[in-house]
């Protein structure tokens, strides 16, 4: 009976690993959002933090790709307004290295095209 139950066990996690893993790769959901502090103001307190920001991409075929980039606040600016000086590995051909971004309450933490939360890694 242990032995049997153990099994189902580990099935069931098994399953919810896979299932993760899929949401994770059609950008549904991922195991960052969970560990999110709750939203910070956006003010002075925010300088120095890393961030994330989605960004959605086109690839050569059309498709559309959600990646988070990830960036460091190095100003913040009047209206929810921000510096981000990005991470080289987040940059493509012929970006800038630091943009101006606005950090709408709305898109704390969400799916979203230009949905911003706190970098975790």
């Amino acid at each position: 009976m242990d032995k049997r139950h153990e099994s189902e066990k580990q099935s069931v996690i098994d399953g919810g690993e896979k299932l993760r893993e899929e949401m994770e790769e059609e950008g549904e959901v991922d195991r960052y959002e969970k560990m999110q502090p709750p939203r910070p103001k956006v003010d002075e307190t925010l300088i120095g933090a890393r961030i994330e920001q989605l960004w959605e991409y086109k690839e050569k075929d059309g498709t559309a790709v959600k990646q988070w980039c990830q960036g460091k606040v190095i100003a913040v600016k009047k209206n929810s307004r921000v510096l981000i000086q990005w991470e080289k590995d987040c940059l493509r051909k012929g970006d800038p290295a630091i943009t101006q971004e606005k950090f709408l309450k709305s898109k704390w933490n969400k799916h979203i095209d230009e949905a911003w939360r706190m970098n975790l890694c």
